[in-house]
This record gives structure tokens, sequence and C-alpha cells, in this order.
């Protein structure tokens, strides 16, 4: 598969759509797999067109639902219909979606086709024709490829299909899969490891963890599904260097892996004079970061370990209210760039009470994107990218605060 197509991406984003969002209405329990492969037009490889390379890419949507009747598939294309009439008071919708998806595919070169059986799933398949596009990769991925390369990377979880996809992901990252259980885990045999947790996980995980207090120190990545509870999140998010919402996108899942690999030094630091072994004066600051990005969230942790600093994550304004509200902290540290005005609506929000009154005046240390610019609410601002010794300055400027319960209360 190349790194990079070119494509219609309106129209592929709307079959997608279409296709995905019909697996996950009638798919009450299992799962739905999204997978692609690169073909050529009449074989297996690419075809030379001029001096660009032309791939056929195939894309099949898969789902362990309620299935489709053979008697009654005939009819899934045809605009209005859908496999019973219940269906639409019960799932809703009209039955045009798979007739646009059909018509959106063949403007694209390509048709759509479903294998299915009554309670046991569908798969639907579709293909399209694109040209491969330049692709460079930035030095930042270069680096982590090059800490990647011959690691053994552990996978584990309860769906064989996205242990299939994790270990996948591991071969073209040039890293060595190996697919265990948790006992295999626990014996550590690994450079680093990524874990999909379950929700009903939480307490086997804290046992392992009370077996195994030694396995807090290793590279341990974990993948929550969306409805992992947040009690769950919080007893064993401190075990793990890295937790992220399942599915991750591939090149941050990447990044933050290469990250746990990496010396704190060298992944913390932007200059060789932060990366001097100076341990610098313990902060004991209690720190709640409210940042979504993966990747800036665990070099931004090294850099608070490195100082003393105790710390909390919310990735969304809404657990940031949540923390502050059932903790107490000396500081926010509000990345800006959250998704829409997710950010600045959230420093208002707590200017204005509703993280409780107690909250109305806390230090908020902004991270923006602009040196020049100064946030209205926020008492310190730090221009990304920064340094270990920007950060490190900045939290010097914290008033002192009088002692409070560290943390969240679990």
């Amino acid at each position: 598969m190349p790194a990079a197509v070119l494509a219609d991406a309106d129209r592929l984003r709307q079959v997608l759509i279409n296709l995905v969002g019909n697996a996950i209405k009638f798919t009450p329990a299992g799962e739905v797999e999204v997978a692609v492969r690169g073909e050529s037009p009449g074989g297996s490889g690419p075809s030379e067109a001029g001096t660009a390379r032309t791939w056929r890419l195939v894309f099949t949507v898969r789902d362990t639902g309620i299935g489709i009747a053979p008697e009654t598939r005939d009819r899934l294309f045809k605009p209005f219909s859908q496999i019973d009439t219940s269906f639409t008071r019960k799932y809703g919708g009209v039955g045009l979606g798979l007739v646009i998806s059909r018509s959106l595919v063949q403007m694209m070169g390509g048709d759509v086709t479903v294998e299915s059986a009554l309670g046991q799933g569908a798969t639907f398949t579709f293909s399209v024709v694109a040209v491969e596009a330049p692709s460079v990769e930035s030095s930042s991925r270069l680096a982590e490829r090059a800490l990647l390369a011959g690691r053994t990377l552990a996978v584990m979880g309860p769906s064989a299909s996205f242990r299939r996809e994790l270990a996948r992901l591991a071969e073209a990252w040039g890293a060595r899969p190996f697919e265990c259980t948790r006992e295999q885990l626990a014996a550590g045999e690994w450079d680093a490891a990524l874990v999909a947790l379950a929700p009903d996980d939480v307490a086997e995980w804290r046992r392992v963890f009370a077996q195994r207090p030694d396995l807090v120190s290793r590279p341990l990545v974990a993948l929550a599904p969306v409805n992992f509870p947040a009690a769950g999140h919080d007893a064993l998010r401190p075990h793990f260097r890295a937790m992220m919402r399942k599915p991750p996108r591939h090149h941050a899942l990447r990044a933050v892996v290469a990250a746990t690999l990496q010396p704190v030094a060298s992944a913390a630091a932007g200059s060789p004079a932060d990366s001097a072994a100076r341990p610098p004066a313990a902060l004991g600051l209690r720190v709640l970061q409210v940042e979504d990005n993966p990747v800036n969230q665990r070099l931004t942790q090294k850099i608070l370990e490195n100082l003393g600093c105790h710390w909390d994550l919310a990735d969304e304004a809404r657990l940031a209210l949540e923390r502050l509200h059932r903790g107490r902290y000396d500081l926010v540290l509000l990345d800006l760039q959250l998704p829409g005005p997710e950010g600045l609506s959230l420093l208002e929000a707590i200017r204005r009470g509703r993280a409780g009154d107690q909250n109305r005046e806390i230090w908020i240390t902004a991270l923006t994107a602009d040196a020049q610019v100064s946030v209205e609410g926020a008492d310190d601002c730090v221009a990304r990218p920064f340094t270990a010794s920007d950060l490190e300055a900045s939290l010097k400027r914290v008033p002192p605060t009088a002692a409070a319960v560290p943390g969240p209360k679990k």
C-alpha cells in the first residue's frame, strides 16, 4: 500500500461513513472492522500510468451484526428499499445510503458487493482507482522508525482481529510483533507493549500490577474503548506510560510507542542544554494537564515528572471540569488548541465558576501556538514548541498555595 494517494476524499469519506454507520447500527454486540489493501487494476500490484503508479484500493467493512438473508440482498441497492419494513421503525433511515454509496463508488471506477448470512454479520467490499502520491517522511517520523526498528512489541487484547491489526502495524514500523497473554506480558520479555483493554478488565489488571509492581516502569501503552469506565481509567492510568482511545490514529500510536522508548532527556528536551544531566529542583506542584494530543501528553508528562510535579490528565473540557470539582490542584496546564473553541471555552468556564468557586482563581498556564499572543483569563502563556527549560521557568512563576488533597478523589 502506498503511504498517500490522489483520490476523491469527499466521496470516499461519504461512502465509508454510510457503510460503517450501517455496520454499527446493525451490530448490537461484537465488532466492526474496516480494512483496505492495494491492488493493480488488473492484478496483485500497482500499474504504471506514465510516471504515476495506479492502484486499485479495495476497502472492506465487516461486522458481526444481525446479517442479511440471501433472498433479500438484491433489494439492498434499490432506492427506498430496506430488508424489512420494520427496520425503518427500529433502526431509522429510508434505504438510500447504500444506493448513494454504490453510485459514488461507480463514479470512482469501482463497485460495491456484499457477503452475508442471517445472524452471521455482513461484509461490504468496494474498490476505487487511485494514483500514488509522492510521500516524504518527516525527520521526526524517521526518528520514530529508528527507535522501533528491530524492537519486540508485545500486543494483547480480547479481540483477535484487533491484535492482528496491532501486529500488522508493528511489522510496518519495523518492529517484531509478539501476540501474548496477560501472563506472558507479565514475564516482561519485550521492549514495549500495546494492551487493548476491555470495560471489565479493571480488577484483573489491578491484580496484575499488585503482583508485578515493576511493570509500571516498563513501556506499556493502553488502548481503551470509548465505553471504558471513568473509575477504571483513573485506577489504571498511573500504571501505563500512556492511555489512548480505540481506535487510535496509526501515526499517533507510532509516535506514542516511540516516545515510551525514548530517554526522558531527549524526549522532553528541545536543545542540547536541556539534555544536560542536572536534576531540577522538585517543584512538588499538583498539575491538571488538559491536552488531547497523545504525543504532547506524554512528552509534557515526562517534563513534569522530571520536575517533581504530580499530574492528572484530562483530554477534553468536560473531563477537566469533573476533575477540578473532585480534586485540588495548584494549576491547570491548558492546551488552547483543543478541538474547535474548546480550549478558550474551558478557560472562560473555569473563571465563571463552572469548576467550583474554589477554582475561579486557580492559576492557568495556557499553551499557545504564538509566543506574541496574550490570552485573556490566563495567568501565564507558554508557546509551542517549548523546551523543558521553558516549562520549568513558567512553573516557577506559580505562586505557592495552601496544602490540599493531591489529585482527584478515586
